[in-house]
């Protein structure tokens, strides 16, 4: 009876391996999942750092306006001649500073929605094949934009007359 067992053991042996040559067997299936295992881990790592990257560009871009900011005030602060203009520009100051923070919280939450997104499409950087992600980069943009003619305004009605010019 072992005699028997061996033998068939080792016929079953024989056949999965001569299956593993031919590509048919377990083996393969195995090395299979684990290239798919890799495939995903790769993927997943190309999100996370494009994602980190959106984040980076969103402090950048906060950083840089910040900074252009804060100059047109030193600018603004040395011009002024009246402690009421001082007191002016720094409360110009202080709403562009709540703006921007405003801004800023709102471009982190488009690059954590589309850094979620991404996870789920296939390719939510081509605009072509996915039309919800245009639409909803087109509303961001139009949104960032509209908020242009608002800080503009703002900044009129707080800054300090030129000579010659009229008050607002």
């Amino acid at each position: 009876m072992a005699t028997r067992t061996t033998r068939s053991s080792n016929e079953h042996a024989t056949s999965a391996a001569s299956a593993a040559e031919n590509g048919t067997g377990p083996p393969l299936a195995g090395a299979e999942l684990a290239r798919q295992q890799l495939v995903l881990a790769a993927q997943s790592m190309a999100h996370w750092c494009r994602t980190v990257e959106r984040f980076q560009q969103a402090q950048q871009h906060l950083a840089q306006r910040a900074s252009l900011l804060h100059s047109q005030a030193a600018d603004n602060l040395r011009k002024a001649t009246s402690p009421m203009e001082l007191a002016s520009i720094q409360g110009t100051l202080l709403v562009y500073q709540w703006q921007e923070g405003a801004r800023f919280l709102q471009e982190l939450m488009v690059v954590g929605a589309s850094a979620g997104r991404e996870g789920e499409l296939p390719d939510v950087d081509n605009a072509a094949d996915n039309p919800a992600a245009a639409a909803a980069q087109a509303a961001t943009n139009a949104a960032l934009s509209a908020a242009g003619p608002m800080v503009q305004a703002w900044q009129q009605l707080f800054t300090p007359p030129q000579d010659g010019e009229r008050p607002h």
